[in-house]
């Protein structure tokens, strides 16, 4: 769902609290993801879950606001309080109506702008990979004193890309290689995602640890039972005796060798096995998994559920025997916090969770390992008085914060930054070759990726790493530069079939000027350029069956910027263009 965020001439002022600025909390993320799915799950109930404390915490409401980033690629305010209300039910739960919160969606168009202030900071809990642009304002907010503020949930398609498409490798290393950039501090959900931070990254500023060793809402939801046994029972589940496993279905999540654990178990002991009551959406590479589980369900009691409520989820919680949690890698683990906070044990592998996330109250075993599983599945279904006394331990000894205390602890890191905010300067080396495209990022440890493909429309792939921009007829790329002086550049450049491309601007300056098809080099003097003003090239075409989602147009291959008096290196870069085109 596309929300129409057009520029409202009404500019808010950030309502500054006795701190004297604001601590903006982005929610741009969960609107997107409720408006597309009508449910949430995993990163974005998080953020669901953390934007609704302040609403029942007078004492947090002070320091809270809420912001948009529109598809104008602007900054929007939100009505703190009418959000929170179209997000919840009538009995204070997320089990939200989608006409409510859709009836409520249609006026973020004329919300009105803010007016971003010095000393302001934007946390950014959620999935920020997908926004258009979304750097490119980031670096104007830090331009005007706003601290940014990264809640890093984990680097695993750096550190384990065997478990993720090549497609989101390059997409979570282009939104990191930028993250690094922008973010005055990161707060990690554990001591091993920022120790992965340090690891495989350079980043050397403010980074602490928020963990997520949190009771979920709708723990503490008093919910009628009678209400949870009829949800169960739309369900199939309801009066069975199970066990639960709750994640995506995806890869990592390891979900094989969980069902050939549990179906080994049924076959030798089938009057002891229980049913697996599998809880998770659809996620990428999930076609392989899904057939093992049809094929391993003969006897149907295997039981996949999607899209389920908070209510239907507490319900399979508290009437579960125990849970499972199998994942390969993680950064916390959020279905075993869950599941202690219920009072259920959970069987989780080794390297399943944090270590702060099971306690030291979950039953550990080999997750690469059938056998192991299948054994411990059995010991906790037919071991007399084990489950009693495991949950009985738990039920005493497991601790958890509540979300008041968790946006504290945020806070205290924006404080902790007191002003000093990161500065960003982007800037080329004269007679430096720059290359575009998903293939040529720089190495991360370097904390930046040089380009992106320059797209049309709303897409990830805009090249928000310098400053730009994408329209549909033009493709921008801004800088700074090291030195005023007259500048010449040498451009490689791609039309797509069907399009023209027509002509190159510097600073609104037609430079260059002709039709072309396929690739083309320019070589083109840009003239004299302040220090103080930085270089933007913009690159014009026109585009004979353009939409404006999803068609490419002028495509940078190569850029290089020179002083008009460096002969030599201009002369070098010419032999190479021409032997190349």
């Amino acid at each position: 769902m596309s929300h129409k965020t057009e520029a409202s001439p009404k500019v808010v002022p950030s309502n500054s609290n006795k701190d004297g600025y604001v601590h903006y909390f982005d929610v741009t993320n969960l609107v997107n993801f409720l408006s597309a799915n009508q449910h949430v799950t995993g990163i974005q109930r998080l953020q669901m879950e953390a934007v609704i404390v302040p609403y029942f915490e007078v004492s947090e409401r002070k320091h809270f606001s809420c912001c948009f980033f529109g598809d104008d690629k602007k900054w929007h305010s939100v009505d703190y309080e009418k959000f929170v209300e179209a997000l919840l039910n009538e009995n204070g739960s997320t089990s939200f109506k989608m006409k409510v919160f859709t009836d409520f969606l249609e006026k973020f168009e004329s919300n009105p702008l803010i007016q971003w202030n010095k000393g302001d900071s934007i946390f950014l809990l959620g999935a920020t990979w997908g926004l258009s642009g979304f750097f490119e304002s980031m670096r104007d907010l830090k331009e005007t004193g706003v601290a940014c503020i990264t809640y890093l949930h984990d680097i695993l398609p750096i550190s384990h890309p065997e478990f993720f498409k090549e497609s989101h490798e390059n997409l979570f290393s282009y939104w990191l290689s930028n993250s690094l950039v922008i973010s005055d501090a990161f707060v990690c959900n554990s001591e091993e995602t920022l120790a992965s931070l340090k690891k495989y990254t350079d980043y050397d500023s403010v980074a602490r640890v928020v963990d997520l060793n949190i009771k979920p809402n709708f723990v503490n939801i008093d919910e009628d039972e009678e209400e949870i046994h009829s949800a169960l029972k739309e369900k199939g589940v309801a009066s069975k005796d199970y066990i639960l496993a709750v994640g995506t279905i995806e890869p990592r999540k390891n979900y094989v060798a969980l069902i050939n654990a549990w179906s080994k178990f049924q076959k030798e002991r089938p009057n002891e096995c229980p049913y697996l009551v599998i809880v998770g959406k659809q996620g990428w590479l999930s076609e392989p998994v899904e057939l093992h589980l049809e094929n391993s369900n003969r006897s149907g009691k295997i039981i996949w559920l999607q899209n389920v409520t908070d209510l239907e989820l507490e319900g399979l919680y508290k009437e579960c025997r125990h849970t499972v949690f199998l994942s390969r890698q993680e950064g916390w683990a959020l279905p075993v916090t869950e599941s202690l906070a219920m009072g259920k044990v959970c069987l989780v592998g080794e390297g399943s969770c944090a270590e702060a996330a099971g306690q030291g109250l979950v039953v550990k075993v080999d997750e690469e390992s059938e056998r192991d599983i299948k054994q411990s599945l059995i010991k906790l279904s037919t071991e007399k008085g084990l489950l009693k006394k495991l949950e009985g331990d738990l039920v005493k000894k497991a601790k958890f914060k509540n979300w008041e205390t968790f946006l504290k602890d945020v806070r205290k890191v924006s404080l902790e930054l007191n002003g000093n905010i990161k500065p960003i300067k982007q800037e080329i080396e004269y007679g430096n070759r720059y290359s575009f495209g998903r293939g040529s990022l720089a190495p991360l440890k370097g904390c930046i990726a040089i380009g992106e493909h320059f797209r049309r429309g709303s897409s990830w792939y805009s090249p928000d790493q310098w400053g730009n921009s994408v329209s549909e007829k033009s493709s921008t790329v801004s800088f700074g530069i090291p030195k005023s002086g007259e500048l010449v550049c040498h451009l490689l450049v791609r039309c797509i079939p069907g399009g023209t491309g027509q002509e190159l601007l510097a600073n609104g300056k037609v430079i260059w000027n002709e039709d072309f098809k396929g690739i083309r080099m320019i070589v083109a003097e840009i003239g004299k350029i302040e220090q103080a003003d930085g270089l933007t090239l913009e690159l014009k075409s026109d585009l004979l069956h353009s939409t404006k989602n999803k068609v490419m147009g002028c495509s940078w291959l190569e850029m290089e910027i020179f002083e008009k008096k460096d002969l030599k290196k201009r002369l070098k870069s010419l032999e190479r263009l021409v032997s190349m085109s």
